[in-house]
């Protein structure tokens, strides 16, 4: 799953706010419907159905595909004239296309480490409308900030936001902290959340586990690099 949210982060970094609220609803469905439409046309999946998130906000949808046939057989239909991917490049083990369905951003990582069988990641991600931002280079910049979870202290960077679309959907995140250690940033976080009224359950395996009007929130802390790490997944009604 690491290495999951790896890939998923790596190819849809570059892509902007979906913050149209008037085409919200289409948006939420625009992935899924493109991942079947790709699926369809270039018969790359069978009986799968696609697993919706929302990267930094942005309605996303991902598939994980095993393919019972060699790499470069599935790589030739995906230059073929109907393939939707437009660009590829190579690095290392994986190739990496990219394309799009009108207004969805479409990617494919191929794992060409097997001879005779394919592993691939099939995601998709919906921009918005054209004109919907005054300055969509700028809004791109500020997309960390919006999605910052207010009850954190100040300082962080936030480094990576999926929410899964479960019974109520939940959202993990990962900042970094430069300027706190570990016991410093777990010492801001334990005050915050008891002044919001947070309640600690436990704290195992380095797991500590907060409760609030039936919620629950979660989080590690770990030294990255000489930076405070921060992993968090909590009910995305907090955002």
């Amino acid at each position: 799953m690491q290495v999951l949210f790896v890939k998923i982060v790596f190819v849809f970094t570059s892509l902007l706010w979906c913050g149209d609220m008037a085409a919200a609803n289409a948006a939420e469905n625009a992935p899924v419907a493109s991942l079947r439409n790709v699926c369809r046309q270039l018969k790359l999946c069978v009986n799968l159905s696609p697993v919706s998130f929302r990267l930094f906000g942005m309605p996303s949808a991902f598939m994980v595909l095993n393919l019972q046939e060699p790499p470069g057989q599935v790589m030739q239909r995906l230059h073929g004239t109907s393939s939707p991917f437009s660009r590829f490049t190579r690095v290392g083990n994986q190739v990496f296309y990219s394309g799009s369905f009108g207004q969805t951003s479409l990617q494919l990582v191929v794992d060409v480490l097997q001879a005779d069988t394919t592993h691939a990641l099939l995601s998709a991600t919906t921009l918005p409308p054209a004109g919907t931002g005054s300055n969509p280079a700028i809004d791109s910049m500020h997309l960390p900030g919006r999605r910052m979870l207010q009850l954190l202290p100040d300082g962080a960077r936030l480094l990576m936001d999926v929410c899964y679309s479960d019974r109520e959907r939940t959202c993990h995140q990962v900042y970094a902290y430069a300027g706190l250690s570990t016991e410093q940033l777990a010492s801001a976080l334990k005050a915050t959340l008891i002044a919001a009224n947070w309640q600690a359950q436990s704290i195992a395996a380095g797991l500590a586990t907060w409760i609030r009007h039936g919620r629950t929130l979660q989080y590690f802390l770990a030294n990255v690099n000489g930076k405070t790490t921060l992993y968090l997944t909590a009910p995305a009604i907090l955002w």
